[in-house]
């Protein structure tokens, strides 16, 4: 035996067996990262878009009707016609509530809530600021309590 023999075992850190798999399964985590990455970038361009379009058609169709005498309850319809443009579900998303107010003199004004992105998740941080007693109740592990 020579002093070949045992090249492998002298030095651990120059034998690079399998580096091509732990190379190719980090840049496939990367690659799938930033896929998703841009996924939900996207999405979020998207919803803000659908938003913006249903905020300003309902205090377009508010600041056409405010002086017809038609319409009895102006706010309800300024509701409706956001609601109309923006419906439950659009792009995974819930039904915002849309907040309607106008001045007196004409000037209608239409808000609406941030939707939550995936990546902000504003339900989780909600949940992680109570205690974790009011999020799961009380746990016993089949324990009693003493008296």
């Amino acid at each position: 035996m020579g002093r070949y023999s045992i090249k492998g075992l002298q030095n651990p850190l120059r034998n690079q067996q399998g580096a091509y798999i732990l190379i190719t399964g980090i840049t496939i985590v990367a690659l799938f990262g930033f896929a998703a990455l841009g996924i939900e970038v996207g999405r979020w361009y998207a919803i803000q878009g659908e938003m913006s379009k249903a905020i300003d058609g309902a205090a377009f169709a508010g600041a056409k009707n405010v002086n017809n005498p038609n319409i009895a309850d102006l706010h309800g319809f300024v509701q409706q016609v956001a609601q109309a443009n923006f419906p439950p579900g659009l792009l995974g998303t819930d039904a915002p509530t849309f907040v309607v107010s106008d001045d007196g003199n004409g000037k209608i004004t239409v808000q609406a809530p941030r939707i939550p992105s995936i990546l902000s998740r504003e339900w989780l941080r909600e949940a992680m600021a109570r205690p974790l007693s009011q999020q799961t109740g009380p746990l016993n592990f089949g324990m009693r309590k003493s008296p």
